[in-house]
């Protein structure tokens, strides 16, 4: 039962077509006021079920108990339901996770030795991992380390549950992005996660996310020369989409449209049929036609126009992909040394290589590497971005200069 130090938080859902029956909350989520007359149920995992799959824009009241422990008392059916594996699946996996509960006997223990493992070990985050046969977790756990947040959480879980620690995977969003005009979150499809859950004497069930113990820098952004190239070409033609979207004003037009789709969706959902019918007939009039027409098309033209604007401004590519431009560049001059940089090696790593190759340019590699981390991974404020990004940018001549006289050096 709710208790009195719960943090209550109560807030309005609007979902688009999923044909799921699962609907999206908060936890500890109670759903209630749904418009359709579909009614909706309340799981004992502490998911929400629609009876019909929700098959149009649907709205629903969600009331989170968001600080309450889940499951501080679990029956023992639901205990031994989430310490269920296929051992044949992954038994060097199995073994492991056995050996594991052998050498720690405080669970929360073992977890973080787990946790530690993805942190320190050479695991990176990849949205283009290498094929696995027959989707073996072991053979991502030991042998390619290379996977996106369901590799990590079905690893993470099956190990828990080899331990003997209650488990289960759960997949939901992480994130969204806050609409500051409208007062209201986003959350997209490109939001969805994977996590765990393991189930703790005295806490109930805890959220883990294994993904999150990756080290930052052996986390792949994606990006390609080819793709650096492409952005480049837009940027010298009449209308450069690239310029377009990076700027703020696009930004905050793009917020602008959101919010007045969230406002009409709402207008939709929230409002009886004859509201909506009155209120059409009185802007749709044929005393009001004329005036609403004429402010569309006034909207269109301005918007166009700004759009036209931002290119002519700000058709530069964006500072945020400067310096993955800058890092692109540097190792296509390392290329020309015959010195390439393996998939899944750390940039910390393929600079102690580059430096025992060719010593001339360690020092001036390493300040390069050095820049470029702090500008991929610090918060720094306009100011301090673009003083980093100068200097990388003097860096990457540096690097260019040495790079062309090594050669010469190498025949003499």
């Amino acid at each position: 039962m709710p208790n009195e130090s719960s943090q209550t938080l109560n807030y309005q859902v609007f979902i688009e077509p999923s044909f799921q029956h699962w609907l999206s909350a908060l936890d500890l989520a109670t759903v209630h006021g749904l418009n359709q007359s579909s009614p909706i149920y309340p799981l004992n995992d502490f998911t929400i079920y629609r009876k019909s799959r929700i098959s149009q824009t649907t709205s629903y009241q969600v009331k989170s108990l968001l600080n309450l422990p889940l499951a501080l008392n679990i029956v023992p059916a639901d205990l031994a339901l989430n310490l269920v594996l296929p051992r044949a699946s992954n038994p060097r996996l199995y073994e492991y996770g056995q050996s594991l509960r052998k050498t720690y006997n405080d669970d929360n223990v073992l977890i973080q030795d787990v946790l530690k493992k993805f942190n320190q070990e050479d695991y990176r985050y990849t949205l283009r991992p290498p094929a696995l046969i027959n989707n073996s977790l072991e053979q991502f756990y030991f042998e390619t380390q290379a996977g996106f947040c369901e590799h990590y959480a079905s690893s993470f879980t099956f190990l828990m549950r080899a331990a003997g620690i209650p488990a289960r995977l759960v997949l939901g969003y992480l994130g969204g992005e806050y609409n500051q005009s409208g007062n209201y979150y986003s959350v997209y499809q490109r939001d969805a996660h994977a996590w765990s859950e393991v189930w703790l004497k005295g806490k109930g069930w805890v959220r883990i996310d294994p993904t999150a113990a990756v080290n930052p820098e052996r986390v792949e952004q994606g990006f390609s020369v080819q793709l650096f190239q492409e952005q480049q070409s837009l940027n010298n033609k009449l209308f450069s989409f690239d310029g377009i979207t990076s700027s703020q004003l696009f930004q905050f037009l793009r917020l602008q449209m959101d919010m007045i789709d969230y406002q009409w969706t709402k207008w939709v959902i929230g409002y009886s049929y004859n509201k909506q019918r009155s209120l059409l007939n009185e802007l749709f009039s044929q005393q009001h036609y004329v005036k609403s027409a004429a402010v569309i098309a006034s909207s269109l033209m301005l918007t166009f126009f700004l759009l036209w604007l931002v290119n002519r401004r700000g058709s530069a590519i964006s500072t945020e992909t400067i310096w993955s431009l800058h890092y692109q560049q540097a190792l296509k001059y390392l290329l020309k040394l015959d010195i390439i940089k393996p998939k899944g090696m750390s940039l910390y790593e393929f600079q102690q290589i580059v430096a025992l190759k060719h010593p001339d340019l360690a020092v001036t590699f390493g300040a390069f590497v050095e820049q470029f981390s702090l500008l991929q991974y610090q918060h720094l404020t306009k100011q301090e971005q673009q003083l980093a990004i100068d200097k990388l940018t003097l860096q990457l001549k540096s690097l260019k200069t040495c790079c062309k006289r090594l050669p010469a050096k190498l025949k003499s």
